[in-house]
This record gives C-alpha cells, sequence and structure tokens, in this order.
C-alpha cells in the first residue's frame, strides 16, 4: 500500500466527518477515488468507441444495430423461455 498525503477543503472533511459514520476517513477516500478511476476509465472508453463508430460507414452502422437488435430479441426469448420453464417446473 502506498502512503499518499491530500488537502481537502475544511468544508469537505467536515461533511465526510459527518456521513461516514463508523467508517474509516480513509475507506471513503479509497472509495471515492476508486469510483473516480472507475468513471474515468468509462468516459475515455465510451470515447474511443465513439471515435471509432465515427470512423463506420453508415452501411456497417446499420449492419451493427441490426446484430445489436437480433442478439436483444434473442436474449429476450432465452429469458422468457427461462421463466416459462420456472413456472411450468
Amino acid at each position: 500500500m502506498v502512503a499518499k498525503s491530500i488537502r481537502l477543503p475544511d468544508d469537505l472533511a467536515s461533511d465526510v466527518d459527518t456521513l461516514r459514520g463508523d467508517r474509516k476517513f480513509t475507506e471513503v477516500v479509497t472509495e471515492a477515488l476508486a469510483n473516480w478511476v472507475r468513471l474515468t476509465r468509462r468516459l475515455r472508453e465510451d470515447a474511443i468507441i465513439a471515435q471509432a463508430l465515427g470512423c463506420v460507414g453508415s452501411e456497417q452502422r446499420q449492419e451493427e444495430h441490426e446484430l445489436v437488435q437480433l442478439a436483444q430479441r434473442s436474449a429476450l426469448e432465452v429469458l422468457e423461455d427461462l421463466d416459462a420453464g420456472a413456472t411450468a417446473g
């Protein structure tokens, strides 16, 4: 584990102390930073995907859209079959 030092505005530190309950301050900060990293990675991945899709022609986008719709219908049918089997059994 790495020890890092951070400075927080007094009002933020006070809010954390008030709201953290029995959790340690470090746990709250670690969770917040982990969530920030996860969100930032997701936004970067979304930007890469959007850029890649921007380079795809309209015909290919239409084909991919149709595949997605087919996959969604197939998944829904599988779920319906599973639900029907659960109620029949």
